[in-house]
């Protein structure tokens, strides 16, 4: 068994909703998470949107090839209405699940990249990260969560979502 910590964004459409909605299904195979962030708004990254970002991190523990993880991931994208593009450009999304750590694991695959290979220029990463993790070390850079993002160069607004209440 190993530690499988996932990075969820949603940017269209009620976000919160796609943010419980992928963690309900990834349960479905996993169990409950280990370890949930809060959820953290924060401006698009690499792209124009005009909607702001909702992310989350959560971390199962898991017993399974990370190519088996990532299609499980994949098909709850597409379960939740994400289109994906093939001319290279990001895009707004519905749900956006990256894999960031499978245990210590390194893998460099065409499709598959572990640890994810630019969570550390990511402030909308390291900082749900650094909520529930600051200790684990970088099994590439060797270095803590917590020093990536002290290190992080990326200068974006990250702000605790504030669930707006039904009135």
């Amino acid at each position: 068994m190993s530690q499988l910590v996932i990075s969820l964004g949603s940017n269209l459409g009620q976000r919160h909703l796609f943010l419980g909605k992928a963690i309900e299904l990834l349960s479905v195979q996993w169990g409950q998470p280990l370890m949930l962030s809060r959820i953290y708004e924060t401006p698009p990254w690499g792209m124009e949107a005009a909607q702001a970002f909702l992310n989350q991190i959560a971390v199962w523990e898991v017993h399974a090839p990370s190519e088996d993880l990532l299609s499980r991931c994949l098909a709850v994208e597409q379960d939740l209405g994400r289109k994906r593009y093939l001319d290279g450009v990001y895009h707004s999304r519905t749900m956006d699940l990256d894999i960031l750590f499978h245990g210590n694991a390194i893998a460099k695959a065409k499709d598959l990249q572990i640890p994810h290979p630019r969570l550390h220029e990511r402030r909308f990463i390291l900082e749900p990260l650094n909520e529930i993790l600051p200790t684990f070390v970088h099994p590439e850079f060797n270095r803590s969560v917590q020093d990536l993002l002290n290190n992080c160069q990326d200068q974006s607004e990250i702000k605790l979502w504030d669930c707006p209440t039904a009135t």
